[in-house]
C-alpha cells in the first residue's frame, strides 16, 4: 500500500494509536471508552496514547458550570 501513495512514510501502528485516541478523547469519549477501542489493558497506557488530546473546550465548558461559593443558589 505504500507503493501505492496510500500510506505516507513515517506511519506506525503506534502512531495510529495516538491520533485514534487523541481524536476519541477530543470527541468527549472517557479515558475507559478509549482504552476499551485501543485494546488497552490498563488505564495508564490508554493515558498514554490520549495525553495530547486538546480537551481545552471541554475545560471551558467545566469552569462556566462550576460555582465554587455557590453564589447562584444564594441569590
Amino acid at each position: 500500500m505504500r507503493q501505492e501513495g496510500k500510506i505516507g512514510d513515517g506511519l506506525t501502528f503506534h502512531g495510529l494509536r495516538h491520533t485514534v485516541g487523541k481524536l476519541l478523547v477530543e470527541a468527549g469519549y472517557d479515558i475507559d471508552t478509549v482504552r476499551r477501542w485501543l485494546g488497552q489493558g490498563t488505564f495508564a497506557m490508554a493515558a498514554y496514547y490520549t495525553e495530547t488530546a486538546d480537551i481545552s473546550q471541554r475545560m471551558r465548558e467545566v469552569v462556566a458550570k462550576f460555582d465554587p461559593l455557590g453564589s447562584k443558589s444564594r441569590t
